[in-house]
């Protein structure tokens, strides 16, 4: 979780998927969890097959589920020595360009808009800290215009993330909720798999009485292991 020093600005989940090649796999279980694909494209690097692999991932769920899914990049490592800001996202745009993918301050300049409308771009520095308040309030802004909202009150669904047996415990499954909310004692059941929740926790491990939409949690409880 990452919240901005904004007091107005609500706690944003992320979902951290590895960029490496042999996680493939992992990035698609992930893109079907999120509302908002962050596209993390190093400043001294560019883009790379990965980063193409994940614009095709976004473009089948925008073509395929219209308003349900939007892009932001994040341009990462601005902090590292001997980068120019300016001119490394202007060739990273560039090269997004190639893939159809413009940002705001492509069409600020007069380009066309493309089938995917306009992606908020952010320089960002993971070292200092630098651009991730900016960051966050803009995902806050892409949700409200995605106009994402979720009854805390009806009962709990939610996504299966991982899920695992760990001794003394069972079977663990970390989730994160998409609508409701979900309580100890509460019946889960995902596809042919399912138990009563006899704990759950927050993203440090801590014991938490009662889940929300848009949280990650990890359940203890069901019988059997689900499938993530």
């Amino acid at each position: 979780n990452l919240s901005s020093s904004t007091p107005s600005i609500s706690t944003v989940t992320f979902l951290d998927t590895p960029g490496h090649a042999a996680f493939k796999k992992m990035r698609q279980s992930g893109s079907s969890a999120t509302d908002v694909i962050v596209l993390v494209i190093a400043a001294d690097d560019g883009v790379s097959p990965q980063t193409i692999e994940i614009i095709d991932m976004f473009k089948s769920i925008a073509r395929s589920q219209p308003q349900s899914i939007s892009l932001v990049i994040a341009v990462t490592k601005i902090d590292k020595p001997g980068i120019n800001v300016d001119e490394a996202i202007m060739r990273i745009e560039n090269q997004l360009i190639e893939h159809d993918i413009f940002t705001e301050n492509v069409l600020a300049g007069g380009g066309e808009e493309g089938e995917f409308g306009a992606c908020q771009l952010f320089p960002v520095s993971g070292l200092t800290g630098e651009g991730l308040d900016d960051f966050v309030e803009g995902l806050a802004l892409q949700s409200e215009i995605m106009d994402m909202r979720a009854d805390e009150d009806a009962k709990g669904e939610g996504i299966v993330i991982d899920a695992r047996m760990e001794k003394g415990l069972g079977v663990v499954a970390d989730c994160v909720i998409r609508w409701g909310n979900v309580e100890c004692g509460d019946f889960v059941v995902s596809g042919t798999n399912g138990g009563r929740v006899k704990f759950l926790n927050d993203v440090a491990n801590k014991p938490i009485k009662q889940a929300k939409p848009s949280q990650p949690v990890r359940i203890v409880g069901f019988k059997s292991l689900p499938k993530a």
